[in-house]
């Protein structure tokens, strides 16, 4: 019987765990800013919307 160590699992998103030196608290008002939008953009996405598609941020809730 062989004894193997015991291995922790990597960290997949390390970047994303909760750190005591980072406290995570609300985002200044002035990021939440809507970017403006042109007549382009109202275009496309009328034409997107008459045709039933979706974007990969809206289907993925992209909060960008």
């Amino acid at each position: 019987m062989s004894t193997a160590p015991s291995e922790q699992k990597p960290v997949r998103h390390p970047e994303k765990q909760k750190r005591p030196d980072r406290p995570s608290g609300r985002k200044p008002s002035w990021i939440r800013v809507k970017a403006p939008t042109s007549k382009g953009y109202q275009e496309t996405r009328e034409l997107a919307r008459g045709l039933n598609l979706h974007t990969v941020c809206e289907e993925a809730a992209c909060p960008n």
